[in-house]
């Protein structure tokens, strides 16, 4: 009998009877290869621009039977080439780094069956399932479950169809479009925020889909000198809001604003500028106004006061703050009949230093 190299290291297993005065040796070469193959190699496996093959050599050292094994090229490869690992009966697992020249992924494979890409530059675990000449070569992390993970640099998602999904349902998704977006959706995958950045039109914006419709969207159009838009499809139609390069500021549509009835406390009643645009007051008791809360100096307040007598026409004093100035320095007299409706306009681009005060109307209603 002979020595063999069945194991997947390619180590001599002495036969019963060889090597009489040499275990020794064999036995430290053994250990050394052991060695080796926990350790790293770096082989010129790519001697041409062509496909190659590495064989791990029985009994001697060899790069390729390092745990991370470092593939390089004698030249520049010009597309994909594949590298073939002999034996395709050794059973490994083992890191594979691509540091070949030119640019190109290189292909793992060991028999007819399954390969492995490896970008140029990166590194992967494979398993190699030594089965012979139909061996296959898979991704050793696929559908690695990791508890927590540090990354202390990038992180690339090279997938086109990138989904990251979150929860132990994966009700939260974030889904790659190539080239155009990230949506960040919900449970059925119909509902989320779309956020694009399209390099070919350099129209970044954000919508909002709804069933699977884009309802609401705001973003940049460069068709328009920039503008900053807000609509309810895509960016340039349908646009409700937008805001010039200049800073002007346009609506598409009605502006709704919101209109406060308030109440007087203690003969006292407050015009909050932070609430409302128009405020509405009926009279119950004589009552002082006061304005508070305006825009600061430099920025306009404005309102609208709409004032109704009580229907008992009782006709309530009111007492108007020392701020306003009113045409004619005089401030107005309410319409006393029940029921009569007076409004008033005021601005102040002061902080409210000066009230402008206006009537514009009287004996309504």
């Amino acid at each position: 009998m002979v020595s063999t190299y069945v194991n997947n290291l390619r180590l001599e297993e002495i036969a019963t009877g060889e090597q009489s005065g040499q275990w020794g040796a064999t036995t430290n070469t053994n250990l050394e290869l052991i060695g080796e193959s926990l350790g790293h190699g770096t082989q010129a496996s790519f001697s041409s621009d062509a496909n190659a093959q590495t064989i791990v050599a029985d009994g001697s050292t060899d790069p390729a039977r390092a745990l991370h094994f470092t593939v390089t090229s004698s030249g520049s490869l010009t597309g994909t080439k594949e590298l073939e690992i002999l034996p395709n009966t050794n059973n490994r697992v083992q890191f594979i780094q691509n540091s070949t020249s030119g640019s190109q992924t290189i292909t793992i494979k060991q028999g007819s069956g399954s390969t492995v890409n490896i970008a140029n530059g990166q590194t992967k675990l494979v398993y190699l399932d030594g089965g012979g000449a139909t061996a296959s070569v898979s991704d050793a992390l696929t559908n690695l479950a990791i508890p927590d993970l540090f990354i202390d640099d990038d992180l690339t998602l090279q997938s086109d169809g990138a989904i990251i999904n979150f929860g132990a349902d994966s009700d939260i998704s974030i889904t790659h479009t190539a080239d155009t977006s990230l949506t960040l959706g919900g449970a059925g995958g119909t509902t989320g925020l779309i956020i694009n950045n399209t390099a070919t039109d350099g129209d970044p914006f954000l919508s909002f889909a709804l069933s699977g419709t884009q309802t609401f969207t705001m973003g940049v159009d460069d068709g328009d000198g920039d503008a900053l838009k807000i609509g309810t499809t895509a960016i340039g139609t349908n646009t409700r809001m937008s805001i010039s390069s200049a800073g002007v500021v346009g609506f598409g549509q009605g502006i709704t604003e919101n209109a406060e009835t308030v109440s007087s406390s203690s003969n006292a009643t407050e015009l909050d500028c932070r609430t409302a645009t128009v405020f509405e007051h009926t009279l119950s008791e004589a009552t002082t106004f006061t304005f508070t809360n305006p825009a600061a100096s430099g920025s306009v307040s404005a309102f609208t006061l709409k004032i109704k007598q009580d229907s008992g026409g009782n006709n309530y004093t009111v007492t108007w703050p020392g701020t306003i100035d009113w045409v004619d320095a005089t401030a107005p007299t309410l319409t006393s009949t029940a029921n009569a409706v007076d409004i008033f306009v005021f601005f102040s681009t002061d902080g409210g230093t000066i009230w402008y005060g206006f009537v514009a109307g009287q004996a309504m209603g």
